[in-house]
């Protein structure tokens, strides 16, 4: 079995959990280059494996992470969405148990975490000020279909997912934390 790890961006609106399930067509043409490779990733799988898994993940919260928009506030980086950004965060040790779970399925996945959370309510519950400027920052939402994984298995919802990290990062004195998302 061939298990790839891709992502909700090779939809054309993984703002709509309505249009980003698991069997809803994609427009190749209308993708960024970063889900266009992930969607051409899929389609060697599909083509060239006898059995084979697609998980397409979520924005994904975790230790060791040093890219994402929760890790750029607690580093107090520059941000790259608005805080009014949504996202459907996911543990990376949730996505661990998820991929055990589906370990003898086959087919395509969406694996996030359960709702959204938005940016500007972590960056509050961690004590994190953001500039001004934060406003003129492009709004992102990734809001994903979890119904089919639902289907299967639990789902923790994202603001769970985050709670949880933002906790992890207080107790290792990790900048940035609070419980309320």
């Amino acid at each position: 079995r061939y298990v790839l790890i891709s992502s909700v961006d090779v939809y054309n609106d993984f703002g709509d959990p309505a249009r980003n399930g698991e069997d809803v067509a994609i427009d190749p043409l209308r993708l960024s280059r970063y889900g266009l490779w992930k969607h051409v990733a899929e389609l060697v799988v599909r083509s060239i494996a006898p059995r084979w898994l697609i998980l397409r993940l979520g924005p994904l919260v975790g230790p060791h992470l040093r890219k994402n928009p929760i890790h750029d506030l607690l580093a107090e980086r520059t941000l790259h969405l608005s805080p009014n950004s949504r996202l459907s965060f996911i543990d990376t040790r949730e996505v661990a148990r998820i991929a055990w779970v589906l370990r003898s399925e086959e087919g395509v996945f969406n694996v996030a975490g359960a709702g959204t959370v938005r940016l500007g309510d972590v960056a509050a519950a961690a004590g994190v000020a953001l500039p001004a400027s934060a406003g003129a920052l492009p709004v992102h939402t990734y809001s994903v279909n979890v119904d089919k994984l639902r289907a299967r298995t639990a789902v923790a919802s994202s603001a769970d997912a985050v709670r949880a990290y933002l906790a992890e990062r207080l107790s290792s004195g990790g900048p940035g934390a609070g419980t309320a998302v």
